[in-house]
């Protein structure tokens, strides 16, 4: 702590030093862009206790020299317990402060270790507040929060509870890291942030290529339809399937397409009876002057086909039979 103008103390709030739990935080991973703008003082980390009730004051001039984060305190004159304090501060009866913190991301790396260190560096970290102390443990002590801004008990097990779900503790997960960096084509020593950061993008991209695929599909299975519908249409239009039995060859044909066509193919046209008089013999023979008798003789087939289909005609070959024998 130092002096500065009449009525505020610069106060040393962190350094990247080991700490008396065993850990220690880096500087440089410092965020203080939330705490810059709302730069709370609390008395030992406290809202609500017997003596003092919410904030004490503020920070001024918050700024990180090389290694060290410090402060400028600023006592709120309008409270009597925060003037007792700020009066026990300018007397150097108080004379220690540090923050309470988030911590985002920590490291077992070996090079960032100080002898001594029993925890993991936490490397990136947020600052939540920053208290005046009477009694901190030592220099550098902080105080720890959880995402639900409840404090942390500073006792050894409690930090160990506290740090083993922030990072990879064990050969097995330094391995899976290790092997999730490779699948990724990320440095063999990438971060845990930097893969969690390419699964994302490698999500992302699935999510969309997914979205892709199904519009691919429903745009084929437009066009299958289609076609089936127009297979079956002219199946029809040839007279090779009657217009009932179009739903069971489409369904058909949607189940096993290639055999279906094949069927299809092997319809023969269904052929007016009439059509089947002229179109089976016209190219063969010259039938206009057949008589009744021409064909009983030598088609009785095209003579019934034409009695059904051209009662007319055949009217006419039975009245000229008629007339021959009178």
């Amino acid at each position: 702590m130092a002096n500065t103008k009449a009525g505020t103390k610069k106060f040393v709030l962190s350094t990247s030093g080991l700490n008396s739990y065993g850990f220690r935080i880096l500087t440089e991973g410092a965020d203080l862009e939330q705490f810059k703008k709302n730069p709370v003082m609390l008395f030992n980390h406290s809202r609500d206790n017997e003596s003092y009730t919410g904030p004490v004051g503020r920070w001024l001039n918050i700024a990180i020299d090389g290694d060290t984060i410090t402060a400028e305190s600023e006592f709120d004159m309008n409270d009597t317990k925060a003037v007792a304090l700020a009066h026990k501060v300018e007397n150097g009866f108080l004379r220690a402060a540090n923050f309470g913190i988030k911590i985002l991301e920590t490291s077992d790396a070996a090079e960032l270790m100080l002898p001594g260190q029993l925890l993991p560096t936490v490397t990136k970290w947020k600052a939540v507040e920053a208290s005046v102390c009477d009694i901190p443990s030592n220099d550098d002590s902080l105080i720890l929060y959880n995402i639900n801004d409840e404090r942390i008990e500073l006792t050894q097990q409690g930090l160990v509870n506290f740090f083993t779900p922030l990072h990879a503790t064990t050969t097995t997960d330094m391995e899976l890291l290790q092997h999730l960096n490779t699948a990724l084509n990320l440095s063999a020593d990438a971060k845990q942030s930097d893969a969690l950061t390419a699964l994302q993008h490698v999500a992302n991209e699935h999510k969309t290529l997914t979205a892709d695929n199904l519009q691919l599909k429903a745009e084929n299975e437009a066009l299958h339809n289609e076609l089936v519908d127009g297979l079956v249409q002219l199946a029809i239009e040839q007279k090779k399937i009657s217009a009932h039995q179009k739903p069971l060859y489409v369904e058909l044909m949607k189940k096993d397409f290639d055999n279906t066509r094949k069927l299809i193919d092997g319809i023969k046209p269904a052929i007016n009876l009439a059509q089947a008089v002229h179109q089976n013999y016209h190219d063969t023979e010259d039938r206009s002057l057949w008589t009744l008798n021409d064909y009983r003789q030598r088609d009785p087939r095209a003579l019934e086909q034409m009695r059904v289909q051209l009662p007319a005609k055949f009217q006419q070959l039975v009245d000229a039979f008629e007339q021959s024998i009178k």
